[in-house]
């Protein structure tokens, strides 16, 4: 299945296929992944979205990850760009360019798919499924991942349960732990922070509270602002930083204006290069919903710069804040649940020292060992159990 390198050893090239212009929802893991790889010497090639604008391209360039030009893998093609990318992709599998495919997207899994079915010479197909829910939801869903090799699922207590659900064997499920760009995200100097704070509009009274995300029904932030309005009047430092953009923003705009507390919440809007600022600018955060990529994602950026996190119940990031004393997890993001954790964040003395918690579990993480288990992972795949490959 693969070629032979140097010394008799066997070496696999892997492509990742992300039909994603921006380091958003599945393309955030995926990427990561391929830069511990890369880190570790892999040979490896990224695919994107070659049909929208955005940042992943040059995001991958700044992570030194070779960018394989070619196909369209866009969410919003023509179905004959996927057709046309099926047949490059099997051409490039029938030569030998590629072993192993990592698809993010469920259309990224399908052009894999049917490539592999079209050539002669097999690859190595995984497909990243960010939450059990994503399997189960339609029939097409669990059809795919009887074309699949393997998955790579985030590290949670429900992980464990794929080894027995068919047609995974344990060995082909990847438990990928959580993994964030800690160069960009760190906690900020005493400058930084006053900086950020002012750009934001926010005083050097004011209790800050943030999250991140896209703004859009089930993400909380429409939940987050009639919170803030109940407890706004016992609470007048209080202010909420709401970064994302989405189809919700204007009727969130209009809500906190007709509750009375528009002067009390910044919408920013979608961040990129600013992000690490919005981060600083923050006393807390609060993470009311987990986004397509399964693992909460900014919580875990929140707590690389040093914030204290409230986040809903979840295996990834309620776990992992749990586990550090990094603030609390509520059950569900209710108004009522969302507005007895803002009072607390809005009184709690401590949130320095919460925050340096979250802080030590996320320097605790260690990218070197993703690569080495994920390595010794595809090796269990093409022996097809248990074993190491010598």
């Amino acid at each position: 299945m693969a070629g032979r390198a140097r010394g008799g050893r066997t070496a696999m090239r892997i492509l990742f296929l992300i039909s994603s212009p921006t380091l958003t929802g599945p393309a955030a893991p995926m990427l990561l992944l391929a830069r511990r790889l890369r880190e570790a010497g892999a040979d490896l090639a990224v695919a994107c979205d070659a049909c929208r604008p955005g940042d992943l391209e040059a995001v991958a360039v700044e992570w030194d990850l070779p960018l394989f030009q070619g196909l369209a893998l866009s969410r919003v093609a023509r179905p004959d760009r996927y057709l046309a990318d099926a047949l490059r992709l099997s051409r490039w599998l029938s030569r030998g360019w590629f072993d192993v495919l990592v698809a993010a997207e469920t259309n990224d899994a399908v052009t894999a798919a049917a490539a592999n079915l079209l050539t002669l010479r097999d690859g190595v197909l995984l497909r990243y499924l960010p939450a059990p829910s994503e399997e189960r939801r339609r029939l097409s869903d669990r059809l795919l991942n009887r074309c699949l090799d393997g998955l790579i699922v985030p590290r949670s207590p429900w992980a464990d349960a794929w080894a027995a659900r068919r047609p995974f064997a344990a060995h082909s499920v990847f438990a990928l732990p959580p993994d964030i760009d800690r160069d960009r995200f760190q906690p900020p100097t005493p400058a930084e922070r006053e900086d950020a704070r002012r750009r934001f509009g926010f005083g050097a009274n004011d209790r800050v509270v943030g999250t991140v995300g896209r703004v859009k029904a089930g993400r909380g932030q429409l939940e987050l602002i009639r919170a803030l309005a109940r407890i706004a009047p016992v609470n007048p430092n209080l202010k909420l930083l709401l970064v994302g953009w989405g189809e919700d923003l204007p009727l969130c705009r209009w809500l906190a204006g007709s509750l009375g507390v528009a002067g009390r919440v910044r919408f920013p809007g979608f961040l990129d290069e600013e992000l690490p600022d919005a981060y600083h600018a923050m006393d807390a955060f609060i993470l009311p919903a987990v986004g397509r990529d399964g693992v909460g994602r900014a919580a875990l950026e929140a707590m690389a710069c040093g914030l204290p996190v409230w986040t809903v119940e979840h295996p990834v990031a309620a776990g992992l804040v749990r586990e550090a004393a990094a603030g609390d997890v509520f059950a569900e993001p209710s108004i009522e649940a969302l507005s007895a954790a803002l009072a607390d964040m809005a009184s709690r003395g401590d949130l320095a020292t919460l925050g340096e918690n979250g802080r030590r579990a996320i320097d605790a993480l260690d990218p070197a060992n993703v690569a080495r288990d994920f390595l010794r992972f595809l090796k269990r795949l093409r022996l097809g159990g248990d074993g190491d490959e010598e």
